[in-house]
C-alpha cells in the first residue's frame, strides 16, 4: 500500500496515537510566509487549516532536520486515513441527504455552535491534494468574483494548495478545512427555522470583513489505519526515545510498525 509520510516529534506522535486524531494546523501559522499571500484574500488564511503530509517515499534529510528534529519520527499512514462518517438528513437544519454521503466528520462537527466547515469534506479527493509548485505561484490563483447579487463565488478548493518552486523537494499533499467561527444564535435560528439563511449571511460576514477568529486549531479523527500506522525512527532517537516509541506503538496501534532510519549512525547529533 502506498503510504504518504509526516515528520514530527515524539510528542505529537504520542497525541496523534492517544487521541486517534490529527491536528490541523491555521494556514498563517505555518512556516511559509508566502502563503498568506497566496489566499484569495489574505485574511482568509486564518480559517485555512491544514494537514501537512510528504508523498515523498524516500526517506528527506531536509525534512527530518525541519520538522522533527533527527530524534523524532516519521510516521506512514495511506492517504485518506482518516474516519467515515455517513451523514444523515437533518429535517432541523434543512440538510436532506438523498443517497449514501461518507464524510470524515459527522454532521454535528460540520455545522455546531463553535464553527462552520465551508468546504463540507464529501469528496476524499478534493480533501486530500497534492500541492502544486510554480515559479510565481501568485499567476496562478484566481480571483475571487461576486454575482449579481454581490454573494462571493469562488472554488473553496484552489486555496492553500499553490506554492513557490522553492518547496518543491517536499513534495506535499495536504488536509484542507475551510473553517469559519460559528456562535449559538446562528445555529439556533437554522434549527428553528429550517431556513439556512443565517448560516449564509454569517459566513458572508466573514469572508468580506476581516474579523479575528479564535479558532487556533482542528482536530479529526482518524480511523482504522492508525492501528497499521508505521513509524520510522529518527537517526539519532536514543535508547529512551525507541523504548518510548516502542510502548506507544505497542499500546495504542494493533498492527502498528516500527522501523530505523536509513540514516541512522550518519548524521551527528
Amino acid at each position: 500500500m502506498e503510504l504518504i509520510h509526516h515528520y514530527t516529534d515524539i510528542q505529537s506522535l504520542a497525541c496523534i496515537l492517544k487521541n486517534r486524531t490529527l491536528r490541523f494546523t491555521r494556514l498563517d501559522k505555518l512556516d511559509d510566509a508566502q502563503e498568506v499571500e497566496l489566499v484569495s484574500r489574505k485574511h482568509w488564511s486564518q480559517y485555512l487549516f491544514v494537514s501537512s503530509w510528504s508523498t515523498l517515499t524516500d526517506e528527506s534529510q531536509a525534512m527530518w532536520q525541519s520538522y522533527a528534529g533527527y530524534n523524532g519520527v516519521r510516521i506512514g499512514l495511506p492517504k485518506h486515513p482518516f474516519a467515515e462518517f455517513t451523514l444523515e438528513s437533518r429535517r432541523e437544519l434543512n440538510h436532506f441527504v438523498k443517497g449514501e454521503i461518507i464524510s470524515p466528520l459527522p454532521i454535528e462537527q460540520i455545522y455546531n455552535e463553535k464553527w462552520i466547515i465551508i468546504n463540507t469534506p464529501y469528496h476524499k479527493d478534493l480533501f486530500g491534494q497534492a500541492v502544486k509548485y510554480y515559479k510565481k505561484p501568485d499567476e496562478h490563483i484566481r480571483p475571487v468574483m461576486q454575482d449579481e447579487k454581490g454573494g462571493i463565488l469562488f472554488n473553496y478548493y484552489d486555496l492553500a494548495v499553490n506554492k513557490s518552486s522553492t518547496w518543491k523537494h517536499q513534495e506535499e499533499f495536504r488536509y484542507i478545512y475551510f473553517i469559519v467561527p460559528s456562535n449559538p444564535n446562528v445555529l439556533d435560528a437554522w434549527k428553528r427555522t429550517g431556513n439556512p439563511f443565517p448560516i449564509y449571511q454569517h459566513t458572508y460576514e466573514h469572508l468580506q470583513k476581516k474579523k479575528n477568529s479564535p479558532i487556533t486549531y482542528f482536530d479529526s479523527p482518524l480511523g482504522d489505519a492508525l492501528n497499521h500506522v508505521e513509524v520510522t525512527i529518527g537517526p539519532t532517537c536514543t535508547g529512551e526515545d525507541v523504548a518510548k516509541i516502542e510502548e506507544l506503538v505497542s499500546r495504542y496501534t494493533t498492527h502498528g510498525k516500527i522501523q530505523r532510519s536509513d540514516l541512522t549512525g550518519y548524521v551527528k547529533e
